[in-house]
């Protein structure tokens, strides 16, 4: 979830050497949440065993992204949306919700975004159909991202539990047909095989989300596996159609 996003807009934007200073401010900036999390939820007495990852991986980020921001300064456009994700998922850490829907989606919404700072790291503004590819492709990773969050609990968690089953099944039913129909309605050269390309993926995303829930044997690192080769698809689907 935290490299997919970044990749695909670094390509979109063309690798730049302005994103040898992106790649390692997010991944720091991501660890550093990651182990401030865990600070927050552990008892007074293992607190202090995060102390220095925090620091550590807090100084790598600040280090890379005020020069990032002093060559893109247009990327302070995106503080507030990256503000207000943090806020909801810190609010949900802290009421010890870390598994909640709820975090997941903002954590999620939060990597997506990636896609149009990477792009615009590379780039800066350029024309409304480069944006509305990159929008495309945001739009689809977080629905993508977010039916993982479905789909794994309904396989670890909450496995045997008709309603998470279900939810799970409604989500990735109603994905696969707003992306079809929005495939069927584009007429654009550009998107058009993006959109049919997508939706193909969301058929298999459905297929998976109604099938491996009943598979005998599905163990955490199966399912992850089986994750990390379905986002590979996606970000190959990604680049190859908009190349």
């Amino acid at each position: 979830m935290a490299i997919a996003p970044l990749i695909v807009g670094c390509w979109f934007g063309g690798f730049q050497a302005t994103h040898l200073l992106l790649v390692p401010a997010w991944l720091a900036a991501f660890v550093f949440y990651q182990d401030l999390q865990g600070a927050m939820r552990a008892p007074d007495n293992r607190r202090r065993r995060y102390a220095t990852p925090i620091i550590v991986y807090g100084a790598v980020a600040l280090a890379c992204t005020v020069p990032l921001l002093v060559l893109r300064p247009a990327l302070w456009w995106w503080a507030p949306a990256f503000a207000v994700l943090v806020a909801v998922s810190a609010v949900c850490v802290a009421r010890k919700a870390v598994r909640s829907l709820l975090n997941d989606l903002a954590t999620q919404a939060a990597a997506c975004l990636m896609v149009g700072v990477g792009f615009e790291v590379g780039t800066g503004p350029v024309g409304a159909f480069t944006w509305i590819g990159v929008w495309t492709a945001t739009v689809f990773l977080f629905l993508y991202f977010a039916g993982t969050s479905f789909y794994v609990k309904t396989v670890i968690r909450e496995r045997g539990r008709p309603r998470w089953y279900a939810a799970s099944l409604v989500y990735h039913g109603v994905v696969l047909v707003v992306v079809g129909a929005w495939a069927f309605a584009v007429t654009d050269d550009g998107l058009a095989p993006f959109g049919w390309t997508m939706a193909a993926v969301a058929a298999v995303m459905l297929a998976r989300a109604a099938v491996v829930p009943r598979l005998p044997g599905v163990t955490p690192p199966r399912v992850g596996f089986g994750e990390v080769g379905l986002t590979v698809v996606v970000v190959a689907a990604i680049m190859v159609v908009f190349a």
